[in-house]
């Protein structure tokens, strides 16, 4: 009888092998080798080609491969290919109880010192065939699991509380390959599903969050994916205390948009009901908050911020939120932030704004100096200001609300400006110093400034190497060569050929439109969605484009880009301002010319030199008035309104509008503007009179009415002081 072994020798040692090898069982001695079985191609079992399988007689316990041109031999022990037992195939640094996640480390074993690539399914809750998400390590396995690991922190999935099954599918010990399915050029181990580790996931609640870690929410979880797979919707459950009044969430989605829903069940609540389904990311759809609409959806980079309201509910001990996040489904690179948590009634004041419902923050007059100040003099061009100062609310004042939950938990990208008076004397100093005349002045404009889509390149791989002069491009295929090569030469031609009003580009450096540039933009990792780099640099007109074919490091396709030395040669007429623009193009692009750096990359813009720019001489416009605001606001104002639905497969399909609610008069302290909250504390406007070298000036202030601006009207001339009537704008 016999039985079937498989091997591979991945380290054939510094002599060159011939081109068979003798294979013996039982090698007695050196020069005794055994029990001849075969004879085998060398590139049968060396490289791509492992593992070669082959039969030995029963009994075999080391099998020799023998070299008859080198004399080189190796003695290699037989072992059970259930290598889940004879290996002790186990994951290290288990963390059981970890809240709503898997906390463990990598597969480890005594075969293999170093285990680097295996694949794992993991099945739960409280489930043995119910598969949750796969993980594993390393590149041989590439495409078949979604997380990489260790499983810590931003890089495990949120999880439902209960116990997960790990069991191994892969792995790769000492250059061969395990499977529990089989396949070519690998070995099957059909007991390797069954090397099983348990792992136990606790539940969120009201209970077990830290708010002073957690910016008052309780509980934090962030995610990092990058995978070859499309991530899985992550799901997990918030259990709640009898009462519960209200749950607080702040989700981002970063520049990825990504879907976040919570839904209510439990003893009052067979059927479950959806409190809040939203899409949140910078390329989200858009601002859609209307309250049949399912999911809504907010435009911004930035966390959004909810309360939901659960007064109108009838809570009780451990009742359950379920909360899932679906990831952007157009692409594996995602990124998402997640707080949330139980709360008490959000509370906040803002007492002292209040007061400033249907008043301005008022002018301190003895501050508003007598005249305009005028700019050093030789200055370009000569700028006019003036300061005075406002009384109003001082940041201690402002506390109660800027430091408030209610502000805390509604904040999606709100902002104050200007709105914090000094604790001291009570007095805001306000800058106004735009006001100018008309001047000449060198600018620049675009010629052309197309939109870049980040993408996968055509290739495996592509490489830039940015050296002193050059920068050169090697490609694997030549449709990436084409992607660089026309962007460059599309770009450099429209540059070229434009008439900036002088005439088109020129090599000769005295005339202005020698004075232009392209900008190169380069990926600097390969992701294009969240967590995305990149980086620009810009290159002079009149480099040259070469292209040709090449051996190096395994590429096909070269393209070079030639960065002449640019030269200062163009005198600025007199009185013309920013002359010194033209210097610092000139010092710009050549620093960037001998610049260094090298990457390797897979992602690349599809039209990666997609601006250009020209410098001219221009006359500025000039511009007798200058304003400066105070006001305070809170982005969405939906971030404090339940509307509850339930019905349907989604349990979204009818609103139930006895359940609504909000947690403040948010109407009787702001003023609504499309889906924001507003209050402005005051606006003024000087205006310098004509001609500016005159220094007079007038100062224009709006009313205030209901938290929002009124009518402009002038208040103040240098000349002759608070104009009649309107003495309520000064203190």
């Amino acid at each position: 009888m016999s039985f079937s072994v498989s091997t591979c020798l991945t380290n054939t040692g510094t002599q060159s092998l011939g081109p068979t090898l003798n294979i013996y069982s039982n090698p007695v001695t050196n020069l005794n080798p055994g029990t001849f079985v075969r004879t085998v191609p060398t590139t049968s079992i060396t490289g791509a080609n492992c593992p070669f399988s082959f039969l030995v007689p029963d009994g075999t316990q080391t099998v020799r491969i023998f070299d008859p041109v080198s004399f080189c031999y190796v003695d290699i022990a037989v072992s059970d290919s259930n290598v889940c037992i004879t290996c002790s195939l186990g994951l290290n640094n288990i963390t059981n109880n970890v809240i709503g996640q898997i906390n463990v480390g990598s597969l480890t074993g005594n075969c293999d010192n170093s285990i680097s690539d295996y694949t794992i399914k993991w099945y739960g809750p409280d489930s043995s065939t119910n598969f949750a998400f796969s993980s594993g390590q390393g590149t041989l396995f590439s495409g078949q699991y979604q997380y990489t690991q260790p499983l810590t922190s931003s890089n495990s999935p949120v999880l439902n509380p209960g116990v997960y099954v790990a069991r191994i599918t892969n792995v790769e010990l000492n250059g061969l390959k395990f499977t529990s399915t089989g396949g070519t050029g690998n070995i099957t181990s059909c007991t390797l599903t069954s090397c099983t580790t348990n792992v136990t996931v606790e539940t969120y609640s009201c209970l077990n969050g830290n708010p002073s870690t957690t910016d008052g929410y309780g509980h934090y979880r962030n995610f990092t994916y990058n995978g070859s797979l499309a991530p899985s919707p992550s799901t997990t459950k918030l259990k709640l205390s009898a009462g519960t009044p209200y749950v607080v969430f702040a989700f981002r989605g970063v520049n990825v948009y990504d879907t976040i829903k919570l839904t209510l069940s439990g003893a009052a609540y067979q059927t479950p009901i959806q409190l809040e389904e939203i899409t949140v990311g910078a390329n989200s759809p858009g601002d859609i908050f209307v309250p049949s609409t399912w999911p809504k959806s907010a435009t911004t980079s930035s966390y959004f911020r909810k309360i939901i309201n659960l007064t109108g509910f009838t809570i009780n001990q451990n009742d359950i939120i379920d909360i899932n996040i679906k990831p952007n489904p157009s692409t594996n690179e995602t990124n998402w932030q997640l707080y949330f948590g139980c709360s008490t009634k959000p509370t906040g004041s803002k007492t002292c704004l209040d007061t400033y419902k249907n008043t301005p923050y008022k002018i301190k007059q003895s501050t508003i100096p007598l005249t305009l100040t005028a700019s050093a003099a030789g200055s370009c061009p000569v700028i006019y200001s003036l300061n005075f100062s406002v009384s109003g609310c001082n940041s201690n004042d402002n506390s109660n609300w800027l430091n408030s939950n209610l502000y805390k938990f509604t904040n999606t990208s709100s902002s104050s400006y200007q709105i914090n008076t000094s604790t001291i004397n009570n007095l805001l100093s306000l800058s106004f110093s735009s006001i100018y005349d008309s001047y000449s002045s060198i600018t620049t404009s675009d010629i052309v400034n197309e939109s870049r889509i980040c993408q996968s390149s055509v290739g495996a791989d592509y490489r830039i190497e940015k050296i002193s002069g050059f920068i050169n491009f090697y490609f694997k295929n030549i449709n990436d060569l084409y992607t660089f090569g026309n962007s460059f030469n599309s770009t450099k031609t429209t540059t070229t050929i434009f008439n900036s009003g002088t005439g088109p580009y020129t090599t000769n450096n005295a005339d202005i439109d020698y004075y232009r540039k392209i900008e190169f933009y380069y990926k600097t990792n390969n992701i294009c969605g969240d967590g995305a780099t990149s980086a620009q640099i810009s290159i002079p007109v009149n480099s040259t484009l070469a292209s040709g074919t090449t051996s190096y490091l395994g590429y096909s396709y070269i393209m070079t880009i030639t960065l002449p030395t640019q030269t200062m040669g163009y005198t600025c007429p007199a009185s013309t301002c920013n002359c010194d623009s033209l210097d610092s193009l000139v010092t710009t692009l050549n620093s960037y010319t001998n610049q260094s750096f090298t990457y390797t990359l897979t992602k690349l813009f599809t039209n990666p030199f997609a601006t250009s720019q020209y410098y001219y001489p221009r006359l500025q416009n000039g511009r007798s008035n200058d304003s400066n605001s105070g006001f305070l606001n809170t982005t969405y104002i939906y971030g404090d309104k339940t509307y509850p639905a339930s019905g349907g497969t989604n349990f979204n399909t009818t609103l139930l509008p006895l359940l609504s609610g909000t947690t403040w008069d948010w109407t009787n302290h702001f003023y609504i503007t499309g889906n924001d909250y507003y209050q402005y504390v005051y606006q003024y406007e000087v205006r310098g009179k004509t001609p500016l070298s005159s220094l007079g000036f007038e100062i224009w202030g709006n009313t205030i009415s209901n938290f929002g601006l009124g009518t402009s009207t002038k208040i103040y001339d240098s000349s002759t002081g608070i104009e009649p009537g309107k003495s309520s704008f000064f203190v």
